[in-house]
């Protein structure tokens, strides 16, 4: 990811998140429920997950989980597209 504080995208901005690390913030209102970008990733069983997001925090690497359910979890942090710095409300 660059350094540059703003990375202008044709679906948004990419700003330092006040929540976590990177992300993506639409430049227009969207539709509820609407399509926006697929969230791309490894999947794992949640113990897997665990062991993944302590591993990047301990060496200081943000890491993108996407629970899609609870049996499986989408993590982007190495493999991901752009997907991975959506910000959900």
């Amino acid at each position: 990811m660059p350094t540059l504080p703003l990375l202008v995208l044709m679906l948004g901005v990419c700003v330092q998140s006040g929540i976590h690390g990177w992300g993506l913030i639409a430049r227009t209102e969207m539709k509820q429920d609407s399509m926006v970008v697929e969230y791309r990733g490894d999947l794992l069983r949640p113990k897997m997950s665990e062991d993944c997001q302590k591993f990047h925090n301990r060496i200081g690497k943000d890491c993108y989980l996407f629970n899609v359910d609870d049996d499986i979890i989408v993590d982007a942090t190495m493999s991901g597209a752009i997907g991975r710095f959506t910000v959900r409300d």
